[in-house]
């Protein structure tokens, strides 16, 4: 993970006792003219940073406080009274993977590992940001666009409000927040140009491209083992 952080430059730890403060890794008005820079500081400090501050608050000095942002996505549903921090650490995972998506002049072609993909499962980048754009105006009221890597494909999918995409539904490659506080001040209501504009002037090609090498490279251990594992049984029988 060290290694993994260290390629994608990723400004975000992992344990939530070292999310607070948040920061973002580039500057609120980095992203203008698509995102203004009043619209991203409101977002990530009313949203992101608060959903921090609150999830330090209240793990702080209890055994939650060494755990990372994934295994409390994992274990608090089943707990009792932490629904509220459930709901936190999905708005700090989402937000991670939102403001790593988008990058100061980023956007155009894809490259890399996701730009074969992109070609091999949409055939063209037009109709992979028309069909997030089509998934974007389906989610009714609030919620979140992924492009995930799942069973040897990309897959576009999405969330309400706050939930974050299941740990176990694949590899998130970009994530795509669709709250109104997101893009209202700036699109207004259009919902699907602003998902158009994220992919095609913020998007990070080399996060997503990062993630996705270390998705292959587990999957490549993952059947390694298996055939090593049957190599062992056969020998056996």
């Amino acid at each position: 993970m060290s290694l993994l952080k260290a390629r994608c430059q990723v400004s975000y730890p992992d344990n939530v006792m070292n999310t607070f403060p948040a920061a973002l890794a580039y500057d609120c008005s980095a992203l203008e003219p698509v995102l203004s820079k009043d619209a991203v500081r409101d977002h990530f400090l009313q949203h992101h940073a608060l959903a921090c501050a609150d999830a330090v608050a209240w793990v702080r000095g209890t055994a939650l406080e060494r755990l990372s942002i994934e295994s409390l996505i994992r274990l608090t549903p089943h707990l009792p009274s932490y629904e509220s921090l459930f709901r936190r650490a999905c708005q700090i995972r989402n937000h991670n993977l939102y403001w790593q998506s988008l990058q100061p002049g980023g956007g155009h072609a894809p490259w890399g590992p996701i730009a074969d993909k992109v070609r091999d499962c949409f055939g063209t980048l037009s109709n992979f940001i028309a069909s997030a754009q089509q998934q974007a105006t389906r989610v009714c009221g609030s919620g979140w666009l992924w492009v995930v890597w799942r069973n040897d494909r990309v897959e576009i999918r999405t969330t309400e409000n706050v939930t974050t995409l299941p740990l176990e539904a694949g590899t998130v490659l970009l994530a795509v927040d669709l709250w109104e506080h997101a893009y209202y001040r700036d699109f207004r209501s259009r919902r699907a140009d602003y998902v158009a504009a994220c992919f095609e002037k913020l998007v990070n090609w080399n996060f997503a491209n990062c993630r996705l090498r270390v998705a292959l490279l587990r999957r490549k251990r993952a059947r390694q083992v298996t055939s090593a594992r049957l190599h062992i049984f056969r020998s056996i029988v």
